[in-house]
């Protein structure tokens, strides 16, 4: 094992924490109170006061936090998020999103297999990212959610349907059981729809098409991966004063999504956020 020399330390400007999750918030304050900027891998924390103690902590010390929601970075959803608010597809009426990953893609023999080191299960590994997928691309927080999963708090299927805060209504669907599954999303308004094509996955080669009556059009398609991407971003938001996309308050909102999610499947019932 290499030896960190101390004066290495003080020229680091940037910590990137990849931990298993229930460790983010220690790692972070403790990289936050020595005035690093911090890039936290999602859920930034397994409790929204952890997630709220994170962001007091970076506003205190004058840091940035941003959280690892790569596919807000994507060129594609971008896009798609721009098109959404000027009015491309009329008024969005409803979100259609579903991830998967095969435990064969991810190591679940160790901490990820640990409800007190992990979190959860596939709501926390996979569906995190189409929750905050879903209010980047609306703009809208989600507001009411009604959950199904299959063995809440480390499930390997979820399915929900949620509302979000601007009326449109949201399907969403995780699993950790099998991967390979089509990483698209869809958008449907009152004059038109979005479809990313495997635009739910960080690889490039994806595609935005906009769908008017019989007409489809590819307005984008993805060049770059999207962890460059989220790490360029990251990059600039510290040295140029760029705005953070993903900043600790949306990871702290996620985490209220996630948290109704399993309320709701707990207890068969829907449940409001806020």
């Amino acid at each position: 094992m290499q030896r960190v020399r101390r004066r290495d330390v003080y020229d680091v400007d940037v910590v990137y924490i990849a931990t298993p999750n229930a460790l983010h918030v220690d790692h972070a304050l403790a990289a936050i109170a020595a005035g690093k900027h911090v890039l936290v891998d999602k859920p930034m924390a397994l409790s929204m006061a952890d997630g709220h103690a994170m962001v007091a902590a970076a506003d205190r010390h004058g840091v940035n936090l941003g959280v690892g929601f790569q596919l807000r970075h994507k060129a594609t959803n971008r896009t798609a998020r721009d098109v959404i608010r000027t009015g491309g597809i009329g008024t969005p009426v409803c979100f259609e999103l579903s991830i998967g990953a095969g435990k064969d893609h991810f190591p679940y023999d160790t901490w990820r297999s640990d409800p007190s080191l992990a979190g959860g299960g596939t709501l926390l590994n996979q569906g995190i990212h189409v929750i905050d997928l879903v209010q980047f691309l609306a703009d809208s927080p989600i507001v009411e959610v009604s959950c199904f999963a299959d063995a809440p708090p480390a499930e390997d299927v979820a399915v929900a349907t949620c509302r979000l805060a601007n009326g449109a209504l949201v399907t969403l669907a995780s699993n950790q059981v099998m991967g390979g599954t089509p990483r698209t999303w869809r958008a449907v308004g009152h004059a038109g729809w979005l479809e990313g094509v495997g635009a739910v996955g960080a690889a490039a080669g994806d595609d935005l098409v906009l769908h008017t009556g019989t007409d489809a059009e590819v307005l984008v398609r993805g060049s770059a991966n999207a962890y460059d991407d989220e790490v360029d971003a990251f990059a600039a938001a510290v040295a140029k004063g760029v705005p953070v996309n993903g900043t600790g308050h949306d990871g702290v909102s996620v985490i209220a999504v996630v948290a109704a999610l399993y309320r709701s499947a707990d207890e068969g019932r829907a449940v409001t956020i806020g």
